[in-house]
């Protein structure tokens, strides 16, 4: 077989639309057929057309999947090539703008999370404050949570566009970026992910007002501190209101034990499918984060699960249709930002510490746990026990964050001193099988919930399919207040959770982590290779059918 040999020169010239080449460790590919397929878009490889891209290729990893495909793509090779350091704009400056060791270059999302953890302590601050002095029993109360509510998204929000979009003037500039790789590849993704960052912080605000808001205008935030000022639930039953024999957490246990009270003491279908449908959801999207805190060449770190717990905190005390859009709006911030210089030199180094089989098989049993964890708060909303019973559990279910999210240490740490073989490092396909099972027990336990919820309404005589998952005005009460409130939760869900897969799919470009050729790979790649929109359509159906933690997790495994 011939094989073309070619020169630097003639590389150069193909650097348009209707042909363009790239240079990578010291081969020729033809791409142009490819400038629409990319992941990143035409952008990404038009920045690079003519031009020796073995730099680029290099500072990302490929699935096997990819890299076979690109070979396909090889029209020749460079004659005595050699690989030589890109140069960088930092070469350019004067010496007084090179960035120093205490000048660094990148900004770290640490920043972000100082950002998410005091607007957080805020916003708990000003719940906590809600409960012991009933400040949410006027209107002033409910917009003070508004304000705070916009505070919190505004303050990310904006730290996020002005970051994405600084970095990408500031190239343009010639002014060093967050590592020596050129940014402007990746121009075109940060620049989208502005109007994704304005659309996840839109909806968290709206999220926010369709939860409180709503709890404010029905009644139910005065009938919560009604039953609290007369230690009288719903059912007629009297409050608990020692639990943990520590005041301050008590009070912050009151609220929500009055809340789900009212929607499982009479056991009634209608409430119990919702909350099985939303809980199964949420738990499969825990297990979604869980996972996306993964480094697929290390351990799972103390910071992850800390970030973990963090997020689950949150959501249970401000809801997942104010707490989901701020996720989501952190995580597509995150995709865009470089690895630290640090991260790169040791991957260019080679110098990795793989993750142990212990520390993978503890995330799937962490996985289990995780989509099990509403059983013990469900379970008063299908069978008889008496009012304490029924207040412990669900008052229990608030730590189950912080519990669950030290789990995955104490099951690593146990797998290790009874099997000292798993100590033993895992190799690639160990981890993304790990990773894999782990999202399909999410995706499986989301779809069993909300189809079982789905089949209540269809099935039952003492429930419908719009009394289930559509708000209506018409009924009032606490226990219907309560049930819109969860209804509104999981429409703004599949609003969050619908998007933000299609963008996880576009971006794995439907590499699924298994390398068999079958039915769901060959859809997987169908779908992602769809435009933004079909796409979101496609996903949002299947968010209807099968719930929303359950496109989540399947984008992530596809």
């Amino acid at each position: 077989m011939t094989v073309n040999n070619f020169s630097l020169e003639q590389i150069a010239q193909h650097n348009t639309l209707d042909g363009a080449w790239v240079i990578i460790n010291g081969k020729v590919y033809d791409v142009t057929t490819y400038l629409d397929d990319h992941p990143g878009g035409r952008n990404v490889l038009m920045e690079v057309a003519g031009t020796d891209a073995t730099d680029d290729f290099d500072y990302v990893d490929y699935s096997d999947d990819a890299l076979r495909k690109m070979e396909t793509f090889q029209v020749g090779i460079i004659s005595g090539w050699k690989k030589t350091p890109k140069p960088t704009f930092v070469e350019s400056l004067p010496v007084s703008a090179k960035p120093t060791a205490s000048q660094p270059t990148r900004r770290s999302p640490m920043l972000t999370w100082a950002l998410v953890s005091v607007c957080g302590f805020i916003v708990l601050g000003y719940g906590w404050q809600s409960t012991e002095v009933g400040v949410l029993s006027n209107s002033y109360g409910f917009w003070s949570g508004v304000a705070v509510a916009l505070v919190v998204a505004m303050t990310i929000g904006g730290a996020v566009v002005f970051s994405t979009t600084k970095r990408v003037l500031d190239h343009g500039k010639g002014i060093p970026v967050s590592s020596n790789r050129d940014l402007l590849p990746k121009a075109n993704l940060t620049m989208a992910s502005t109007g994704h960052h304005t659309y996840f912080l839109g909806l968290a605000a709206y999220g926010f007002n369709a939860l409180w808001g709503s709890m404010m205008r029905n009644g139910a935030v005065q009938a919560i501190g009604a039953i609290k000022s007369t230690g009288i639930l719903p059912s007629g039953d009297s409050l608990t209101t020692n639990m943990t024999g520590v005041p301050l957490f008590d009070g912050f246990l009151l609220s929500p034990v009055i809340f789900y009270d009212a929607l499982m003491y009479e056991r009634h279908p209608v409430h119990r499918s919702l909350l099985v449908s939303v809980f199964t959801s949420m738990q499969a999207t825990a297990i979604g984060m869980l996972v996306n805190g993964i480094n697929i060449d290390e351990n799972l770190s103390i910071w992850s699960l800390v970030e973990h717990a963090a997020w689950g905190i949150f959501n249970q005390a401000y809801g997942a249709a104010f707490v989901y859009p701020l996720y989501c709006l952190v995580t597509v911030y995150k995709a865009v930002q470089s690895p630290t210089e640090g991260a790169k030199e040791k991957k260019e180094s080679g110098e990795r510490q793989l993750p142990d089989i212990a520390d993978r098989e503890a995330i799937v049993y962490t996985s289990i746990a995780i989509a099990a964890a509403p059983l013990w708060l469900l379970y008063p909303a299908f069978f008889q026990c008496s009012s304490i019973s029924r207040q412990l559990l669900i008052a229990s279910y608030r730590v189950s964050p912080a519990l669950l999210a030290s789990l995955h240490p104490f099951l690593a740490f146990i797998l290790r001193r009874l099997w000292p073989e798993k100590i033993l490092p895992a190799d690639k396909a160990h981890s993304q099988k790990s990773v894999q099972a782990s999202l399909l027990v999410g995706a499986t336990t989301a779809a069993l919930g909300h189809i079982y919820a789905i089949l209540t309404g269809i099935l039952s005589h003492r429930a419908s399919f719009a009394q289930i998952f559509f708000p209506s005005e018409a009924a009032t009460g606490l226990k219907w207040s309560a049930q819109k409130f969860l209804q509104k939760d999981i429409l703004v869900i599949i609003a969050a959770l619908v998007p933000f897969s299609a963008l996880l799919l576009r971006a794995k470009n439907g590499n699924v982590l298994t390398e068999k050729e079958t039915i769901h790979k060959r859809w997987a790649e169908r779908i992602s290779n769809m435009n933004f929109v079909p796409r979101v359509i496609v996903l949002t159906g299947l968010a209807f059918i099968f719930s929303p933690g359950f496109v989540y997790n399947l984008s992530m495994a596809w």
